[in-house]
């Protein structure tokens, strides 16, 4: 049972609330949770992002903060919601009354943008604009203008330097030995590569300059409006959009955040109308309920963790796959980080040097261990180092493989196939093993092996034509907002698997694209462009109904 009134009092036929099964599960979704000093008080999408930090980082400098657009805040605390009844229900049985999951928007909003604020804390200076916020109208970046539209540019984890830099046209900087390497690159004065970016990239074309680096393996995005959304070559090839109705007429709408084999997500109907299925609900619940069954509740006590005994073996770096098993870590699982030597996660070296804010000189310290970023999104695991690179490296991975019930990885669609690695293969290694992935645009399409982060896929799933103050072209977050959405999506996808091979003994695929996943939560913006032929753009700060 799914409520999302603040009081639950004010919840329709409240009183049945207290009649649930025993095994039932009532998930609630308000702004602030059911307890504590602000339950039962109204909010929004504004009051959420300004509650967040979202608002302050979003903004240009000296003028005001800026919502976070549409209703983000809403598609959050849905995900989260999802993710928390996903794990309720594998051990419902284990309980005397219904199990009631208690989702604050405000809370598991402020997880999409907290490791900045985390990363503010380790270098003790008390604030934090974001990668991309705090920034004068009119600054260059973090998007561009291109000759025919505007882009956006990971300097920072570019690969290939001296090739991307003459992409650009800035053979001047192909050869700054301080760049070459993108270790501790995001620390350095990248000012000359931002004004030279902005000085010659009018003159270029944005498609011929996305093509070329992101086949040197660059991350790199164009911005996209809804309307090249529904006609974009990536999204097409994975047929990611679905058809629907809205009063008789066919709309096209957002699908899955990820593609599911063998368990397929499918669409078996449109939104319903205003008591379209009265008659046959009743004629439903004529029928006797089917008894809840869970093999795997036994595992688990209340005080424990609804993932108490799944073991996650993850290769996940940087954000979006971390803070997804990081969700699993803290949901009961046991999660085992591998490591890295040679390349350690990029988010363990966005600094050469200790942060101050917890550089202590009685201590030996390490960079690579005392980041904010890292440490915020790696909570509750453990880790091992292993070079892959080595046979003795691989042979112990697959030694591992077999202990575990979820594998997790956010590489290029080519790594892992490159390995041995398929679904039939881990089956046989240990029966109903989950693969989660994350990449930038999905295991196939044009896009299949093109690099790609957050800042890149806010443009090209078209949140960033959505997002910005009223009147404006568009801009990106303050924040890299889509590895988190992916993060939540891989979680809850993850625990839905775990549940259907608990059902059915079956493995499970999660081919999961940043863009697509993106571009779910721009899923009303997608229909409301089929409904009215419109291509909506920035509203800044004001209600979409009321202000």
């Amino acid at each position: 049972v799914v409520t999302d009134s603040p009081r639950l009092e004010d919840v329709p036929f409240a009183g049945a609330l207290a009649v649930l099964a025993k095994d039932a599960v009532h998930v609630s979704v308000t702004p602030y949770g059911l307890h504590g000093l602000l339950a039962g008080t109204p909010g929004n999408n504004l009051t959420t992002s300004a509650r967040t930090g979202w608002a302050n980082i979003n903004g240009y400098r000296d003028e005001p903060p800026l919502q976070m657009p549409r209703n983000q805040a809403g598609y959050i605390g849905g995900v989260a919601a999802f993710l928390a009844a996903a794990s309720a229900l594998r051990r419902r049985t284990m309980f005397d009354q219904p199990e009631t999951v208690s989702v604050s928007e405000v809370e598991a909003f402020a997880l999409t943008v907290h490791p900045w604020a985390i990363a503010a804390i380790y270098e003790d200076i008390g604030w934090s604009y974001g990668p991309a916020g705090g920034r004068q109208r009119g600054e260059p970046g973090p998007l561009y203008d291109a000759a025919d539209g505007r882009m956006n540019f990971g300097f920072g984890d570019f690969h290939n330097w001296r090739e991307a830099m003459r992409v650009l046209r800035l053979p001047e900087l192909a050869e700054r030995e301080d760049l070459l390497s993108d270790i501790g690159r995001h620390s350095r004065d990248l000012s000359a590569v931002v004004a030279g970016a902005a000085r010659t990239l009018p003159e270029l074309e944005r498609w011929p300059v996305f093509h070329a680096l992101a086949q040197l393996r660059c991350n790199v995005g164009v911005v996209q409006d809804i309307g090249d959304i529904v006609r974009d070559p990536q999204l097409g090839a994975r047929s990611f959009l679905v058809e629907t109705e809205i009063e008789g007429s066919k709309v096209r709408a957002a699908g899955p955040p990820a593609r599911l084999s063998p368990g397929a997500w499918r669409l078996a109907r449109s939104a319903p109308q205003l008591d379209e299925h009265n008659r046959t609900l009743v004629q439903d619940w004529s029928q006797p309920r089917l008894p809840a069954t869970n093999a795997a509740s036994s595992l688990s006590t209340a005080s424990e963790g609804p993932l108490k005994g799944v073991r996650v073996l993850s290769l996940c770096q940087a954000w979006s796959g971390t803070f997804g098993t990081e969700l699993l870590a803290l949901l009961g699982a046991d999660v085992v980080q591998i490591g890295s030597l040679h390349r350690p996660d990029v988010w363990r070296r966005v600094r050469d040097r200790v942060p101050r804010g917890v550089f202590d000189e009685s201590k030996v310290q390490h960079p690579l261990n005392t980041q904010g970023l890292y440490n915020s999104v790696n909570l509750n695991k453990r880790e091992i180092c292993l070079d892959l690179r080595d046979p003795r490296g691989m042979e112990i991975f697959w030694e591992l493989l077999p202990r575990f019930d979820v594998l997790a990885e956010n590489f290029r669609p080519t790594v892992m196939p490159s390995w041995g690695i398929t679904l039939d293969r881990l089956h046989e290694e240990r029966p109903g093993m989950i693969w989660a992935s994350i990449s930038a645009y999905g295991s196939d399409g044009p896009y299949r092996e093109y690099p790609g982060n957050g800042a890149t896929t806010e443009p090209m799933a078209g949140l960033s034509s959505l997002h910005g103050y009223e009147g404006d072209p568009g801009m990106n977050t303050g924040g890299l907002y889509p590895d988190p959405v992916a993060g939540y999506f891989l979680a809850g996808l993850v625990v839905a698997a775990l549940n259907h091979r608990d059902l059915t003994g079956l493995p499970q695929r999660i081919d999961l694209s940043m863009m697509e996943a993106v571009a779910v939560v721009c899923g009303d913006a997608i229909v409301e462009y089929g409904a009215t032929g419109r291509v909506p753009g920035p509203t800044g700060n004001h209600h979409p109904a009321f202000a």
